[in-house]
């Protein structure tokens, strides 16, 4: 929403249909985004930590440790495009057009393949 906020009101709009959300609105959103993805990384960080190596699942579960640091960037690169209002509606369709986000997720699926196959 913090995309469509920013376009909105970037254009002189006052008002974001379906949510209620008003200019004034558009720092908070940015703020809880951030922090929403920041959370994830401590998520998949807890994971790693706690199920990851207990399960047989994983080969080699050392290489789950590229997850952290890339997801991270990954996020931060979505808020990027975001504040720069190059972020369309869809984040996951922003993740697949941008080559720096493609980049990123190419090697998540590496270290996931190798923790797995490893």
């Amino acid at each position: 929403r913090s995309g469509e906020l920013r376009r909105e009101y970037g254009r002189g709009g006052g008002r974001l249909s379906g949510g209620g959300y008003r200019r004034e609105d558009l720092p908070l959103v940015l703020s809880l985004g951030v922090a929403c993805g920041v959370a994830a990384v401590i998520v998949v960080v807890f994971y790693i930590l706690d199920d990851a190596f207990r399960q047989s699942f994983y080969g080699r579960t050392v290489w789950l440790w590229g997850f952290p640091p890339l997801v991270f960037l990954l996020v931060g690169r979505m808020w990027l495009l975001v504040v720069r209002g190059e972020m369309r509606d869809d984040p996951v369709e922003g993740a697949m057009r941008d080559r720096a986000a493609q980049i990123v997720l190419v090697l998540l699926l590496v270290c996931f393949a190798v923790a797995w196959l490893g």
